[in-house]
């Protein structure tokens, strides 16, 4: 009997190591993914004073890019409406910024994004654990996305599909062990899959970003990293979002409490995403005066 493989990685997995072109108008990330990346990109088209607006420019910073699902998701919901808008990708993975390259150009050329991406859009090789990334970005950035290696070794093994295991780049998934123990500072919440979050809060500060929006693996983890966030202490703001947020049926809200702060979490499904803002920030995204 022959080796099974699964259609969905060899055709369209846009993070494994197979070649794979997608589309930036119908992205092949994670559903949820494509969830709370669009509904960021309307909060900010809704509430944000860039649409149409050719003095008042969009910087966005997307941190383990992976093949750039993310910013070319933003190109495709953005740039029609922002005229002045900037995103830097960086990933640690050769592979996946030539693939994310390629992901560019596939899209211009297909008409799913404008020629005006190849200059506004740039992959870049990089190391977020590496402490020199901070200094060596150019500039501020206002938002600040991350869909990190966020699973456990433990949880990698244990608790994900056998196609996720056996078709998924582990690097894109779990922290290695080595980067686990150079990063482990004080205060850190001990759990290997938490290894990139409070080096990318560092990130957001030393770049002042306005928003900061990491995935996450689930609740306990939003946690974690909502506590972290609090720690932190820059942020007027902090929301969990569930995995389908947005509008419609999607408008449950709670509320808990962590260090005496009021945590909204939004939406239906499991913790998807933490997102931070500053005052400016949480006018963009309709949460301030």
């Amino acid at each position: 009997m022959g080796r099974k493989i699964y259609i969905n990685y060899a055709l369209k997995d846009p993070r494994g190591s197979l070649y794979s072109i997608y589309s930036a108008t119908n992205p092949l990330e994670s559903p949820e993914t494509e969830v709370y990346t669009t509904h960021l990109a309307h909060l900010l088209l809704k509430h944000a004073n860039h649409t149409n607006n050719p003095d008042q420019g969009l910087r966005i910073l997307d941190l383990c890019t992976g093949t750039g699902c993310i910013p070319l998701l933003l190109c495709a919901l953005l740039s029609p409406h922002i005229p002045d808008l900037s995103l830097q990708a960086i990933d640690v993975s050769p592979k996946a910024i030539s693939l994310a390259k390629k992901n560019l150009q596939w899209n211009i050329q297909h008409g799913h994004l404008p020629p005006s991406t190849a200059q506004q859009l740039h992959f870049v090789k990089g190391d977020i654990l590496d402490g020199s990334l901070g200094r060596d970005l150019q500039g501020n950035f206002d938002i600040l996305i991350s869909n990190p290696p966020y699973i456990s070794s433990q949880g990698f093994e244990t608790g994900t599909a056998r196609s996720v295991r056996n078709w998924e780049p582990k690097l894109a998934l779990v922290p290695s062990k080595a980067k686990n123990e150079v990063s482990r500072r004080e205060g850190d919440s001990g759990d290997s899959g938490d290894v990139f979050y409070p080096r990318l809060l560092d990130i957001a500060e030393k770049v002042s970003a306005k928003i900061v929006l990491l995935e996450v693996a689930d609740m306990c983890q939003a946690w974690r990293v909502a506590n972290m966030a609090c720690r932190h202490g820059l942020w007027d703001g902090i929301e969990i979002w569930r995995d389908w947020v947005g509008t419609g049926s999607f408008l449950k809200t709670d509320e808990m409490g962590i260090r005496n702060r009021k945590i909204k979490m939004l939406g239906e499904g499991n913790g998807r995403v933490v997102i931070c803002w500053s005052a400016d920030g949480g006018r963009w995204i309709g949460r301030g005066n």
